[in-house]
């Protein structure tokens, strides 16, 4: 049995598999505007956000906190070319990336700490203690 394939077959298998051979060309040559892996876990005490940076410095790195939103952000250069360079090959761009989160309303922001080490950044969050309401008693007179 022999099976023919017709344009409308061909083209749905082009615009069916383009986006993986996009992904996959993107993801092997370009960082250029891709945001890092990020894990975000909670218990009760705190939040705990861990972000892969692999081949990046501390310096590289910048994070801040306002109204609530947690902002990641990295511009990371490489050393400039140079005419006389004998590259045979150069693919090691400038590489940077903005990441934001907004926090929960329990986040207690002044406890915000973060470490990098071997090129992931790890994030700790403390939440605000919970307050419970008071409960008052009422006097029967």
């Amino acid at each position: 049995m022999r099976y023919y394939l017709t344009n409308n077959d061909l083209n749905n298998m082009v615009s069916n598999y383009m986006p993986f051979f996009n992904d996959l060309f993107n993801d092997c040559c370009s960082f250029t505007g891709k945001n890092p892996s990020v894990d975000i876990h909670e218990n009760d005490k705190r939040y705990k956000v861990v972000v892969d940076l692999p081949g990046y410095n501390q310096e590289d790195v910048s994070l801040k906190v306002d109204s609530h939103v947690l902002s990641l952000k990295s511009l990371r250069k490489n050393a400039e070319k140079k005419e006389n360079d004998d590259f045979l090959l150069s693919e090691r761009n400038s590489y940077e990336f903005n990441r934001s989160f907004k926090l929960p309303k329990d986040v207690d922001e002044s406890s915000i700490n973060a470490k990098f080490k071997n090129g992931i950044l790890t994030i700790k969050i403390l939440k605000k203690p919970k307050v419970l309401p008071k409960q008052i008693k009422i006097d029967m007179k």
